[in-house]
């Protein structure tokens, strides 16, 4: 498990632009062909340009369990004490609004300091042309959008790197190729884009399936199994008879709190997460900051063997 993360952790543990989800999803499709995955992708047109591009590795239509996990690299949050809350996808949508407009805030400084100091030095909007001053002006200008369009967090463990790992580590070792499917979902990170996009591409057919939504699996105790109450198709009784060392919760929630999760995407799934408790709510520190960085591999190998027993 420690020299996937080197792949998946190191060599493409950016994917934040097109090109580095591209090469990712290239290095996904050639080890998952290997395994005799059938990889197929789903590009849909995002609102605001671009495309989203999805991976689906096996048969997603017939498999028995589905396992889904974002695998977009998320922008860095600016202001300080974050927390993502697993279970509260109102709270974060407000954070993401937040960080926005801070972006927004920065860039537009940034090009009006610029452009103030060329004005009154006599620069380039009084008709002189020294090179330094557009040179200046240019670099501000892509500075500027590179912070509008977002800062790409360097290191992303925790948020969802370790999901993609376990997946990567269960596809190998499932028997029965036949028995899981799994979807890596594209713009899940920051405002479940992706994942509204499935909901809308597949329709019914993953409300009829067992669906396992992996979410900052990789560090943080307890792990939460999740799922709605009074919805057992999703075998949770199965889950709980697997011995293992894990400090592992299992929560069945209201309507309400599963719709403020990302089951209101995936009805009947299970969520996997792991958190901390404050003040009655469960959050996960440390997402999208320079100290997402650390992964409990013991932690990811007690939950391998969980799903694989899970499988059988």
């Amino acid at each position: 498990m420690r020299e996937s993360m080197l792949h998946f952790g190191g060599t493409f543990g950016k994917r934040f632009t097109r090109k580095q989800k591209d090469r990712f999803i290239g290095f996904v499709t050639k080890i998952m062909k290997e395994l005799g995955y059938k990889v197929r992708t789903v590009t849909e047109k995002r609102k605001f340009g671009g495309n989203s591009v999805h991976m689906l590795i096996g048969n997603v239509e017939k498999a028995d369990v589905v396992f889904v996990s974002s695998y977009d690299t998320a922008s860095r949050i600016l202001f300080p004490n974050y927390r993502y809350y697993p279970l509260d996808r109102q709270k974060n949508f407000k954070n993401e609004k937040r960080n926005s407009l801070l972006q927004y805030g920065i860039a537009g400084t940034i090009l009006l300091i610029c452009f103030l100091i060329a004005f009154f030095s006599g620069g380039v909007l009084n008709g002189q042309t020294h090179l330094w001053r557009f040179a200046a002006l240019a670099a501000a200008v892509f500075g500027a959008f590179r912070v509008a369009s977002g800062i790409p967090n360097k290191f992303n463990f925790n948020r969802n790197t370790s999901s993609l790992l376990l997946v990567s580590k269960l596809a190998s070792t499932v028997k029965n190729r036949k028995k899981a499917a799994f979807v890596l979902a594209d713009f899940s990170c920051n405002y479940y884009e992706g994942y509204r996009e499935l909901q809308e591409f597949f329709g019914k057919e993953l409300q009829s399936k067992k669906v396992v939504v992996l979410d900052c699996v990789g560090t943080g105790a307890p792990i939460y199994f999740a799922e709605r109450k009074g919805r057992p198709s999703n075998d949770m009784e199965r889950l709980k008879q697997i011995p293992t060392g894990l400090d592992v919760r299992f929560t069945e929630l209201t309507e309400e709190q599963a719709d403020d999760s990302v089951l209101y995407f995936f009805p009947d799934g299970v969520y996997v997460f792991s958190a901390q408790q404050a003040d009655n709510r469960l959050f996960v520190p440390d997402t999208r900051t320079g100290k997402d960085s650390r992964v409990d591999f013991e932690q990811m190998e007690m939950l391998q063997r969980l799903f694989e027993e899970y499988l059988r």
